[in-house]
């Protein structure tokens, strides 16, 4: 069943008590414990409050991004759910680096231990400076595991799949100036990737 909710934020810890008609609020007993867990909803010229039913998704706002309820939590990047709460998830981490001086930098971005991971995308978004005139995307011992030949110029992207890998501990992703050195410049970094949960 999908229900066709719009919530402005998770926790209900911001605005919900705003009376935007047809929006909801997901309550947590930070406001009031006799409905804790909660959606709120403004119809009609009164507060209703109604309680969510596993299968039920919502979009999200202030995370931009799309929710299920799995029985007990909020879930984003719900792919299928079993209905024994096993589950798979798609999901997207992102890490904006601001690149230090040197032939390779950590980037702050984590592919999570049994992640299946699709691809690394980037945006350069302040230009990059130093030696090098182009860099890659990887991992230690494998430079350009994810990409190569990239451009430091501002506003150059990446989003070529790196073919369907899993990865078996938490990986950092580093980038690597293939001729020369970092000295200074902005980019994005975002890993797409599954991953699963057991049956409850």
């Amino acid at each position: 069943m999908s229900f066709g909710l719009f919530q402005k934020v998770r926790e209900g810890s911001v605005g919900w008590v705003n009376r935007d008609c047809g929006f909801g609020f997901s309550i947590h007993d930070t406001h009031t414990a006799s409905h804790d867990g909660k959606i709120a909803m403004f119809l009609y010229g009164a507060w209703h409050f109604i309680p969510p039913v596993t299968g039920w998704t919502a979009h999200i706002a202030d995370e931009a991004q799309r929710a299920q309820w799995d029985g007990t939590d909020w879930v984003t990047g719900v792919l299928a759910m079993g209905t024994t709460g096993a589950m798979t998830r798609h999901s997207v981490a992102e890490v904006a680096h601001t690149a230090a001086a040197g032939a390779i930098n950590t980037a702050g971005l984590i592919i999570p231990n049994k992640a299946s991971l699709f691809c690394v995308s980037d945006r350069v978004t302040g230009a990059i400076t130093g030696t090098l005139t182009t860099f890659s995307a990887g991992i230690d011992r494998q430079a350009s595991k994810f990409s190569s030949g990239l451009s430091p110029a501002l506003d150059s992207t990446f989003t070529d799949p790196s073919g369907l890998e899993t990865f078996w501990a938490d990986t950092s992703v580093r980038i690597f100036g293939e001729d020369g050195d970092f000295t200074f410049g902005q980019i994005t970094l975002a890993a797409h990737y599954m991953h699963y949960a057991a049956p409850g």
